[in-house]
């Protein structure tokens, strides 16, 4: 049966309870590698990772650029920052804005389905507009499995609303059953263990086959809607397409005409190691 090991969730207002309750519910032996986007200023603390590290059993970070995936943990995207996957390893990019956000969730689902294909679990949760709506069809096209929060029990139901109506997400569901759906997918042995924990307990390939760490305590471990999705599928198949998304602009002066586009390869990382 083929892995599925890389869980990627994007999400936007509204969406740190359902983000919560999703990492809370999942136990400390899961198997797979957990990517999380949220929309957050550039201003932000940046505190998700400690706050998701808090309610559940597994550890999150804020990673650092080029840092090897591992089982067990949860990958956090920096304020200002894309999170993407490449080679089996975290990126960390300053890369051009996407959806008018950065981090931004199409980023992280489309590198996550071009480097694991049916390997992949993409979920989407509350907000607004429509970011990982390109992402997660991506992802259901290489052969992933695609989870949506029902619009109805989100706080914001735009983004999901969004994602289901284009990508025809393979699940549609409450954020309390997120989890164990996850679970089935991935550690389905252990389904029957962690739901009888959680009744009983309060609430506290397409892609290509890399290398992912078992080892938990090591700490070397990667516009307009139709604009975006158009530019974003056209590239997705052989080849090695940019990161970023990005679109022409035609601006017209008079009987005169000037267009240009962004470059992703300009994107600024985040250092490998932290300066004393």
């Amino acid at each position: 049966m083929q892995p599925r090991d890389i869980l990627v969730i994007g999400g936007s207002a509204g969406s740190i309870e359902a983000l919560k309750a999703i990492i809370h519910d999942l136990p400390a032996n899961f198997s797979g590698s957990i990517f999380v986007v949220v929309h957050v200023s550039p201003e932000s603390s940046g505190m998700l990772a400690q706050l998701l590290s808090r309610v559940g059993s597994l550890e999150a970070t804020s990673p650092l650029d080029q840092e090897d995936i591992r089982r067990g943990h949860v990958y956090v995207a920096r304020p200002d920052h894309h999170l993407t996957i490449e080679d089996g390893k975290v990126r960390v990019l300053r890369g051009p804005r996407e959806n008018r956000h950065r981090p931004a969730i199409d980023p992280l689902f489309r590198t996550a389905a071009r480097e694991y294909g049916p390997r992949v679990v993409g979920v989407i949760l509350s907000g607004l507009q429509d970011d990982g709506s390109a992402g997660l069809y991506t992802i259901k096209r290489r052969g992933g499995v695609t989870i949506v929060q029902d619009p109805n029990d989100a706080l914001w139901k735009a983004m999901p609303s969004q994602a289901l109506e284009y990508a025809k997400p393979d699940y549609v569901l409450p954020a309390a059953d997120i989890a164990p759906t996850i679970l089935k997918l991935v550690n389905p042995q252990e389904v029957e263990s962690a739901m009888a924990k959680r009744n009983s307990s309060s609430r506290k390939s397409n892609g290509r086959n890399q290398k992912i760490e078992n080892r938990k305590d090591t700490a070397s471990v990667r516009s307009e809607p139709d604009v975006n999705r158009e530019v974003a599928y056209s590239e997705e198949g052989e080849g090695v397409p940019s990161v970023f998304a990005c679109q022409s602009v035609t601006v017209c002066f008079g009987n005169s005409k000037l267009t240009g586009s962004c470059v992703s390869g300009a994107a600024s990382v985040i250092p490998t190691e932290r300066k004393v």
